[in-house]
């Protein structure tokens, strides 16, 4: 018994140092990508609508560019399918650049949908950076952390990262909220006058 414990700790541990770091802004679900500029993701997905013949909504809500007085954009786009969605979302960064920081593809549940789901992401973006067991969702980081499994894993990463969760695949990059986080923050630091 306890050989047989050893030799899963060596697997393991073997496992572990295979943290496979990938490229994931070089990914895209649709032909969007992350980073790309309003009318770059427009074109990309209404081309994807097009392809799968549904119907593409640029969100009526327009909402202000806090870097740019008087510019506004839309935060969100879709495309509805048959049988999926595909969703952008975007964000203003310093300076009033907007870029896409979020794309969603979702389908309706079920075991087949999941199943093939996973697969296609497997087949399109290759080896994931955790390892993938049987009932395990795939993600691709390029920063990859050891879990307490002693595999690797995307969780708590702060870089972008594609996940696969049951009948949606999310490709993000929190960088990008980030920047606006941290703008906020200096424009409300103030000395405290006492």
């Amino acid at each position: 018994m306890k050989m047989k414990k050893l030799g899963l700790l060596i697997f393991a541990a073997s496992l572990a140092g295979q943290a496979l770091a990938v490229e994931v802004t070089a990914f895209d679900i649709g032909g969007v990508r992350l980073g790309m500029s309003p009318s770059e993701a427009k074109a990309a997905l209404q081309a994807k609508c097009s392809r799968d013949h549904g119907k593409f909504d640029v969100t009526t809500v327009l909402t202000d560019n806090p870097y740019l007085p008087g510019k506004r954009y839309p935060q969100y786009m879709r495309c509805v399918a048959t049988g999926s969605e595909t969703a952008v979302s975007m964000v203003a960064i310093p300076p009033g650049a907007i870029v896409v920081d979020r794309i969603n593809y979702r389908m309706p549940w079920s075991q087949e949908n999941e199943k093939a789901l996973k697969e296609s992401a497997l087949g399109k973006y290759g080896e994931p950076t955790n390892i993938v067991q049987m009932n395990s969702a795939p993600e691709w980081c390029d920063d990859p952390r050891p879990t307490w499994k002693g595999g690797p894993a995307c969780n708590g990463t702060s870089g972008p990262s594609l996940r696969v969760v049951r009948t949606e695949l999310i490709l993000l990059d929190p960088r990008y909220q980030q920047q606006v986080w941290d703008e906020r923050k200096k424009k409300e630091t103030v000395k405290p006058s006492l």
